[in-house]
């Protein structure tokens, strides 16, 4: 098994190196999947995963001397990647990367974001995160950005009044139309986002993956700036690019009845033609699938794969929430 992930990783390697100057870093990634996992499927005999099935990964990193923060994110859903033992195996990997990626540079504090392509399934990942600064990957200096940026996400509040009452745009956007609210968003305290909201800040700014303050703070599980982001407006059935909505990214059932008392719409539906309870019966806990029920939504909605949340449910091996969902009215 060491020979062979060795040799994947090798291979990857060459096949990204090899079409670099014809195509694009992610076209050659996408070269190097295809004959890889065909390698792997012979080899190893490959089951089935059909959640999550993205290919590549955005490790979204800071680094000051050492890691301070990493988030996996998956490119099909735009949102952190749920399966734990994926997120775990990928930043893992990522870490390796970071500390030569980082040097290669020049840099001493970084942020940024890190590709990672992934090959294999439920039983084989092979893992291989993009280390040149040549390549697809995104780097920049913390340094070089926005002050109320940076107060923002210290959760600074004297530095965020003064910035503002000296002129400082509260809805300016970095290279990513990331906005300062979406980053006090992930914040614990959110005493920096209330002063970002009562100064004016559009609550429903989106970024270039169409994410928004809101779907930033489910994304960090943030129970008191969902509330905050609620209660100044903002629009709980907003998705981003890839169709995902907030409901469909909460994980904790005190965020799911926040939304849900807000209007979300528990039978929206992203690009894949998953809704809200797909998702939660494969990934969270019996406590959110009872709260999304408490919603009465239809239970026998078909995927683009036509899978139903019962179907999701049993192939994840979730008796519990099985029973749920057939006491609700769910059919094969």
């Amino acid at each position: 098994m060491r020979w062979s992930l060795q040799l994947i990783r090798r291979f990857m390697r060459i096949e990204i190196k090899r079409h670099r100057k014809r195509i694009s870093g992610l076209v050659a990634a996408a070269v190097a999947f295809v004959l890889v996992s065909a390698y792997l499927v012979g080899r190893f005999r490959l089951r089935h995963f059909p959640y999550p099935d993205s290919m590549l990964y955005e490790v979204v990193f800071n680094w000051d001397g050492g890691i301070k923060s990493l988030r996996v994110v998956n490119e099909r859903t735009g949102l952190e990647e749920k399966d734990r033992q994926l997120r775990r195996m990928i930043a893992a990997e990522a870490e390796k990367t970071l500390p030569s990626f980082v040097r290669s540079l020049g840099l001493s504090r970084a942020q940024g974001t890190l590709y990672c392509y992934l090959a294999g399934g439920k039983e084989f990942y092979a893992i291989e995160c993009q280390d040149s600064a040549e390549g697809t990957s995104e780097i920049y200096d913390p340094d070089a950005k926005k002050p109320l940026m940076v107060a923002a996400q210290k959760g600074d509040v004297a530095a965020i009044k003064e910035l503002i009452q000296s002129g400082a745009n509260v809805n300016a956007p970095d290279q990513h139309s990331e906005t300062a609210l979406m980053r006090a968003a992930r914040l614990e305290d959110s005493a920096a986002l209330s002063a970002l909201v009562g100064a004016g800040a559009n609550v429903n700014a989106k970024d270039s993956e169409g994410r928004t303050a809101l779907l930033a703070a489910v994304e960090a599980r943030n129970i008191r700036a969902v509330k905050v982001l609620i209660a100044a407006g903002a629009e709980v059935n907003a998705a981003n690019n890839k169709g995902w909505t907030a409901l469909m990214a909460a994980e904790t059932p005190e965020i799911v009845r926040a939304l849900l008392a807000a209007g979300a719409n528990v039978n929206a539906t992203n690009q894949e033609g998953e809704t809200a309870l797909m998702v939660a019966a494969l990934f969270d806990t019996p406590a959110v699938v009872k709260v999304l029920l408490t919603a009465h939504p239809d239970v026998n909605i078909r995927s683009k794969d036509a899978q139903t949340a019962l179907d999701l449910a049993k192939s994840g091996g979730r008796s519990d929430v099985e029973a749920l969902l057939r006491k609700a009215g769910a059919v094969e």
